[in-house]
């Protein structure tokens, strides 16, 4: 459809599912643009949101990567940037708590309440459903890290552009509707378990071993003490059913450690 509609588009087409870090980094290979703007297949444009990001990031050299609001089909605005993770915020988000936790920042909430956000403000990661980053910026820190098939990848972005001295925006201005987890929708669980695959890769890479290792047991603490009264109730509602079936399986995954296995070239 691609070829046939748009045939001044320059396509690259996988002969497998290579992981969004990857996908991404064979087409940032050989653009030619001074910016790259990277953009799930599951979001609308509803602006000039190219553009307007584009003009943000002319008039702020020292931004190294910028973010949009992204709206879902109802309206709504998702929480699309925030703060560096930590066990705590998952912990937080696992035990449903992570909406309490503004009123406790110690806590560590990790992501922003981006429908509070007015203006351009700066954080400390952006979701990579719709990001902007100049071409050099990227060539400097790599890449996105290929260390992930699947999530966390825009946020360890995001970290080393910081490391390289450069800012991080959300700039609502610019706005996107991102159907969310369109994509995931197929096998929600195997989509989901990647998630505590990648969070055990981005500690292990940034905080070192032994909090990566605080973090897998953390991990199977909570989703060891919600599946335990589900086993004792017997009968359990889909929804419930289909979450022990996920934490199950990072029970496993943890203790066979499989969560921690590392990404090889070519997986």
């Amino acid at each position: 459809m691609v070829k046939a509609e748009f045939p001044s588009v320059r396509l690259i087409q996988n002969r497998s599912n290579e992981g969004f870090a990857r996908a991404n980094n064979r087409a940032a290979a050989v653009a030619k643009g001074e910016h790259l703007f990277f953009l799930n297949p599951d979001t609308e444009l509803v602006n000039s949101a190219p553009g307007i990001m584009m003009e943000f990031l002319h008039a702020h050299p020292d931004v190294g990567a910028v973010g949009c609001c992204l709206i879902s089909p109802d309206g709504s605005v998702q929480d699309s940037c925030g703060f560096f993770p930590g066990i705590n915020s998952y912990l937080l988000e696992e035990c449903r708590l992570d909406r309490f936790s503004r009123f406790i920042p110690a806590f560590g909430r990790s992501k922003l309440r981006c429908r509070d956000c007015c203006a351009a403000t700066e954080v400390d990661w952006v979701i990579g459903a719709a990001i902007m980053v100049p071409s050099h910026i990227l060539r400097r820190v790599g890449g996105f890290p290929e260390d992930y098939f699947l999530y966390l990848e825009d946020t360890d972005l995001c970290r080393r552009i910081k490391g390289a001295g450069y800012r991080v925006v959300y700039f609502p201005e610019a706005r996107v509707i991102h159907h969310w987890e369109k994509s995931a929708t197929q096998d929600k669980v195997a989509s989901y378990y990647e998630h505590y695959r990648s969070a055990y890769r981005y500690f292990h890479i940034h905080e070192g071993p032994f909090y990566a290792m605080l973090y897998a047991a953390s991990m199977l603490g909570a989703c060891g003490i919600r599946i335990f009264p589900l086993l004792l109730a017997g009968v359990v509602s889909e929804r419930a059913a289909s979450r022990a079936v996920l934490d199950w399986k990072v029970i496993k995954g943890v203790l066979l450690g499989d969560i921690s296995r590392v990404r090889k070239p070519g997986q």
